[in-house]
């Protein structure tokens, strides 16, 4: 009696479109990475996940770090096209704090993205070599940010404009990646300030502290 050839569950993403195998890996990577970071998670267990076979994320990536960088691509472009579209129209510094906050906030809630908000985070202060990959996207809009900030206050230093920058971002991660710390002080306080709220909250608290730290730089 001959036997069957032995096959194992995952030969399935062979039979799925590939449009919808690259967006279940791009899913459960970033899920994977915002819990464990980038060098905490491994291609087996992504796979494992996706119910895929291992070799699957080099048939469709090329590999664990070009599936890095379509991880962060995947959201970085769209929201900041959106950032550049409402910079343009940007008048005062508040403007252009909601110019980069706001496409963040219409993000918030959506599948997904507080797993990205929560990635881009760790990356921020991880000195991870990979984020060379993506290196340009950010650098990108940064500039342009740094650059309308350093037209509203020619008299400041480039250096004060660039950590001002820097403020900006770490300030929008840290309300926009929650569930936190916030969350967790709060829990069960009547009347806990919605997202919404929390939001104009971080408009009123960045411009602020800009527009002194600029004014005296």
């Amino acid at each position: 009696m001959t036997r069957a050839p032995e096959t194992s569950a995952p030969q399935t993403s062979r039979r799925r479109p590939r449009q919808e195998l690259r967006e279940s890996l791009l899913d459960v990577a970033e899920r994977a990475f915002a819990r464990a970071g980038y060098a905490g998670v491994g291609v087996r267990e992504i796979t494992r996940d996706a119910g895929v076979r291992t070799a699957t994320v080099s048939e469709v990536f090329g590999g664990k770090r070009e599936l890095f960088r379509a991880v962060l691509l995947r959201r970085v472009e769209p929201l900041n096209a959106e950032r550049r579209t409402r910079l343009a129209g940007a008048t005062s510094l508040e403007d252009v704090v909601r110019a980069f906050t706001e496409p963040m906030l219409d993000q918030a809630g959506r599948p997904g993205w507080a797993d990205y908000f929560r990635f881009v985070a760790q990356l921020s202060v991880s000195g991870l070599p990979e984020q060379v990959l993506v290196a340009e996207e950010y650098n990108a809009i940064a500039a342009t940010f740094v650059g309308r900030l350093q037209a509203l206050y020619p008299g400041a230093r480039p250096v004060a404009v660039l950590d001002a920058y820097l403020l900006l971002v770490s300030s929008s991660l840290q309300l926009f990646s929650g569930p936190g710390r916030f969350e967790y002080l709060t829990e069960g306080t009547p009347s806990a300030p919605d997202l919404a709220t929390r939001h104009a909250w971080l408009v009123t608290f960045v411009a602020g502290g800009v527009d002194a730290l600029l004014r005296e730089g």
